[in-house]
């Protein structure tokens, strides 16, 4: 029972950083996309 509370809690505590790092994934794809897509008008 210790260990799933204690699993529930490790759950808890990386679900924010883990949206928070996909969310910088798509910031970071979206400008390479931009510069790409810049890249191919020149």
């Amino acid at each position: 029972m210790q260990g799933r509370k204690e699993h529930g809690v490790i759950v808890a505590k990386f679900s924010p950083s883990q949206q928070n790092l996909i969310e910088q994934l798509q910031v970071k794809y979206k400008e390479l996309e931009k510069g790409f897509q810049a890249w191919l008008a020149k």
